[in-house]
């Protein structure tokens, strides 16, 4: 007898899994403010895109290039609901980061009231200290607490800058999951139940609710079951792809503003900077730039059509005329770059001019009369402080230790800080919280130098008797008014007024680094030394300052970066106590201007110093 067996091969279910869909962004219309829910489930759950300027629509995805907000106007109800009812839930995203590390954890989904309280988040980086390029899970329960910790995290290495499939899965039986390219890669029990879940939340992409978590990268596709998909599920949906659309699409580069400094009465004709408009899309595109301001000239096509793959360069420079024209002063013109055909990819660049009059040191020289604590007798005694809340605000302050910033937006003012030989009296370097502003203070009794960090602004300070330096300032720092001196008690000391290692977008201006050289008790190296020796250094403006003293003033250095580049002196008045001269390049160029000597206003000359 004969008997024939035949094997039918099965090919598995493709496509996009919709059953217990809650809530899906495919990102596929270009431009305006709103991020759609297209699950077609229930009241669409449309998101606010409140920062249009910090993000870049490309073809079925989204570009976040700063600290984006996008948010839900008010609560996600249907959400809440939904997973309060069936006590499950997947979280899902296509996404390409910028950068494999990120901290916080950075917000690439999150269910939450703000930086400490949330139903649910999956975010990027490790929020206790350890990996920052893998995925952190906090989900809220009756038995976890209400940051919804303790987390769930993936391996060292889990995530990198390429386009990925990330998942989070929780099923009611407590086990909990996160998957990376469709396969999982870390899990655990998470017991309890979804009854304290807030229904008043607001779901939010890229960014903590309230903006203090920015995730830098590109978003195709986010979407929020209300079950827990199954490893054959989550799978599908990776073998399913980001779905992002085939057109054509703008990329310009540099994505940065054109900053340009200068004394009134110059033309400043010289100054421009080249952008490159390409298209790497799949289909062509028609493109235009325009300027909001009539001082700003293009060189180059202003409009055009790109083929797939093509590219065209346009200089922006300055109309001399208008320009020597206008009085000091600050002006700002937006530049539109536009995708005519579909959107995909308009970008908003700006041209930011600064103008000061000639002869340097404008305004009330700083000292003890304008600087430290505007009402000392308002102070109260404190310990160290850490400012770990956001907005938080810590005024009033005698401080005999030092204050840590861990929170964004937090301010401190009428203040003194005695740092007891600490290392610092104020330290910005433990994230890359942002909005920091610190007034009217008093720093005194440090080891290492007074600030430290990055992303803050200082005004009034009065910043002395340090064993090295007075500020360690590592980019987007502001500097005004401040009264640095007395610095290198520490034995071989060799101090700076500032210390710049790296970073970029530093200002200084309007304030007096007093340094003599051969101060008894002091052992001074420089006001400012710039050397890009951690990082590379760019866009470093002193202005308008008074400076004396150091072996050089002023010194630069070319480490391994290619040294600092767009540094800017302007309208400085300086001392004469220095040992060498006011200024060493170590090769480089600065831009210089409108310098004179304190003593005399006599115009400096850098060739003979």
């Amino acid at each position: 007898m004969l008997v024939r067996v035949t094997v039918e091969e099965t090919t598995p279910e493709s496509g996009r899994l919709t059953d217990g869909l809650v809530a899906l962004y495919e990102f596929e219309e270009a431009g305006g403010t709103l991020v759609r829910d297209t699950s077609g489930q229930g009241v669409p759950l449309d998101l606010d895109l409140e920062t249009p300027g910090a993000v870049v629509w490309l073809p079925g995805s989204l570009s976040l290039n700063g600290d984006a907000t996008i948010a839900s106007p008010g609560s996600a109800t249907k959400v809440v609901n939904a997973c309060g009812a069936s006590n499950e839930i997947t979280l899902e995203a296509w996404i390409t980061p910028t950068i494999a590390s990120q901290s916080g954890p950075a917000r690439i989904i999150s269910l939450s009231g703000g930086s400490t309280e949330r139903n649910v988040t999956l975010g990027h980086g490790d929020g206790t200290g350890g990996a920052l390029d893998g995925l952190d899970a906090r989900l809220r329960t009756t038995t976890t607490t209400p940051n919804g910790t303790p987390s769930l995290t993936s391996s060292a290495g889990s995530v990198d800058p390429a386009l990925q499939h990330v998942a989070y899965t929780r099923r009611t039986d407590g086990l909990a999951t996160i998957y990376v390219d469709g396969a999982a890669v870390s899990s655990t029990t998470v017991t309890g139940d979804l009854s304290g879940w807030d229904s008043s939340f607001r779901l939010a992409l890229g960014n903590e609710v309230g903006a203090s978590r920015p995730w830098s990268g590109t978003l195709h596709l986010v979407a929020i079951y209300e079950r827990a998909l199954d490893a054959t599920e989550v799978a599908q949906n990776f073998a399913a792809g980001s779905g992002d659309v085939e057109a054509g699409s703008l990329a310009i580069t540099p994505l940065n503003d054109f900053s340009v400094f200068g004394i009134t009465g110059s033309d400043l004709a010289g100054e421009s900077m080249t952008y490159e408009v390409a298209n790497p899309g799949t289909e062509a595109v028609d493109w235009s730039v325009s300027a909001s301001e009539s001082w700003v000239l293009f060189t180059g096509p202003t409009s055009g059509s790109l083929a797939p793959g093509a590219s065209a360069s346009v200089t922006l420079g300055l109309d001399g005329p208008q320009i020597a024209a206008l009085p000091a002063g600050q002006y700002s013109a937006d530049v539109s770059w536009t995708n005519v055909t579909n959107g995909f990819g308009n970008a908003t660049t700006s041209v930011d001019l600064t103008l000061s009059d000639p002869g340097g040191g404008g305004g009330q020289k700083p000292g003890p009369h304008n600087t430290g604590p505007s009402d000392p007798s308002l102070l109260v005694p404190s310990g160290t402080i850490t400012a770990d809340v956001d907005g938080m605000v810590i005024e009033n302050v005698d401080v005999n230790g030092i204050i840590r910033i861990e929170a964004n937006n937090v301010t401190i003012r009428n203040f003194r800080i005695n740092a007891g030989g600490n290392s610092y009296g104020i330290h910005c370097t433990f994230g890359t919280y942002t909005g920091t502003v610190m007034e009217d203070g008093e720093i005194y009794n440090v080891d290492s130098s007074a600030l430290i960090g990055r992303n803050f602004t200082a005004r009034r300070l009065n910043i002395h008797h340090s064993g090295g330096d007075g500020i360690k300032a590592e980019g987007n720092v502001l500097v005004e008014g401040c009264w640095i001196h007395h610095l290198g008690m520490n034995p071989g000391a060799h101090a700076d007024g500032d210390q710049t290692r790296n970073g970029s977008n530093i200002v200084f201006r309007g304030n007096n680094i007093d340094m003599p050289e051969g101060l008894t008790g002091f052992r001074t190296n420089a006001a400012f030394i710039i050397q890009d020796e951690t990082g590379p250094v760019s866009n470093f403006l002193i202005e308008g300052n008074w400076l004396n003293g150091g072996n050089y003033t002023i010194m630069l250095a070319n480490e391994q970066y290619g040294g600092p580049s767009n540094i800017t002196i302007l309208n400085n008045r300086f001392g004469r106590d220095y040992r060498y001269g006011t200024l060493t390049l170590d090769g480089l160029s600065v831009v210089a201007s409108g310098n004179v000597w304190d003593d005399t206003g006599a115009p400096m000359s850098w060739n003979t110093q």
